[in-house]
């Protein structure tokens, strides 16, 4: 029978293993921190909604930088176990303050993201990587490639503050363009019901959809949502206006075939997908 092997003694499917998870784990974060990059008003205002975190700006752009760094650093296993080490500290962060997942049982992306990177803290980058190949010179290549990632995110600064529905921008029609009418912004047109209020209701089939919210029935400005924690049904959110494709889809699970609620709340930037009642 084949016993397990530590890790300095792992042949080399157990180091291609290694490997393949450092490249997922890695690549998606920097990309995500990339994306960050300018830092963008709304992970500052993310930051500031934990609230016992101090200087929300700072910390975001800590945040954000560890996610692109640390990410580049981990695929190409140099300097891995201290950018794993940030990672998981951002991830629990995100996980347990922002997104108040529960330990272990709770489903979220940041969580999984989390255990990966203590796993590659415990286990190390392996033989196929950098890290490996340098030797003793891996923690002076690290530590000049960190500060050069740093000089080149400080050198991008702040972004400019995402678009607002103001009184100078005219709002004649709400749609919901989504995966059940390829996408079309002149389509599935809300009513308005109230202050700021839209409203409809219309038959959508079982299983998953995605869908944003467009104004004036085009794409020019639309809400979409950052980082959508998983929910059941009726789905409830906060949108963001979309600022050059920083927002994601909206996604729903539908229980059964039947008609449903849309609402918009452009107020307070609130959506409800709900059963319509009877």
């Amino acid at each position: 029978m084949e016993t397990l092997k530590p890790i300095d003694k792992l042949g080399l499917p157990g180091h291609v293993g290694l490997l393949m998870m450092r490249l997922y784990v890695g690549l998606s974060m920097m990309s995500a921190g990339l994306d960050k990059i300018p830092l963008p008003s709304w992970m500052t205002e993310q930051v500031e909604a934990i609230g016992w975190m101090p200087f929300p700006e700072a910390m975001a752009w800590i945040a954000c930088f560890t996610e692109f760094a640390g990410g580049l650093l981990i695929a190409i296993g140099l300097f891995t176990r201290p950018a794993a080490f940030f990672l998981a500290i951002t991830m629990a962060v995100a996980a347990f303050s922002a997104q108040d997942v529960a330990l272990f049982t709770g489903i979220h992306v940041t969580q999984g993201y989390l255990w990966s990177y203590v796993a590659v803290l415990g286990l190390g980058a392996g033989r196929l990587s950098l890290d490996h190949l340098l030797g003793e010179r891996a923690m002076v290549v690290g530590v000049v490639c960190t500060l050069i990632l740093a000089g080149y995110s400080l050198s991008q600064g702040i972004a400019e503050p995402e678009p607002e529905l103001t009184e100078e921008f005219k709002i004649e029609a709400i749609t919901i363009p989504g995966s059940f009418n390829n996408w079309d912004p002149t389509s599935h047109e809300m009513a308005m019901v109230g202050d700021s209020v839209y409203q409809l209701d219309f038959t959508l089939p079982s299983g998953l959809i995605e869908f944003k919210f467009a104004a004036n029935m085009t794409w020019d400005v639309n809400m979409g949502v950052i980082d959508q924690t998983p929910q059941g049904f009726p789905l409830e959110g906060k949108g963001e206006i979309d600022d050059g494709g920083t927002t994601e889809n909206i996604k729903a699970y539908i229980p059964s075939e039947k008609e449903y609620r849309f609402e918009l709340d452009l107020k307070e930037m609130k959506f409800l997908v709900d059963s319509i009642p009877r």
